[in-house]
């Protein structure tokens, strides 16, 4: 539990409340104290899965894709982005990478 903690930036107890609560749930399996994915948590969780979804979250949680989200009337209003040049359709992203799949984990 404290090394989950530690990567999480989180507190023992707060974790291993929600890893319990994930497991009452079915997304984790515990067994002898340790967590575990299940099998469906594991097809979208684990980078070998084609259904992996890791990279989607992560483009999802970039700043700069969420920006207009934020200010998503305005977007529709204008039909215009609010990201530097042509937004996310630009040959570069606005973080710089070229797909999600190429940033960094």
């Amino acid at each position: 539990m404290a090394s989950i903690a530690r990567r999480c930036s989180a507190s023992e107890r707060g974790t291993r409340i929600l890893c319990d609560f994930l497991t009452v749930i079915g997304l984790l399996c515990k067994t002898e104290g340790r967590y575990t994915n299940n099998a469906t948590s594991a097809m979208f969780l684990d980078p070998r899965s084609p259904a992996c979804v890791a990279s989607t979250a992560r483009f999802l949680g970039n700043p700069d894709i969420q920006k207009p989200f934020e200010r998503l009337a305005e977007v529709v209003r204008t039909g215009r982005t609010i990201l530097p040049g042509q937004g996310t359709v630009e040959p570069r992203t606005p973080s710089g990478w070229s797909s999600p799949t190429a940033w960094p984990r």
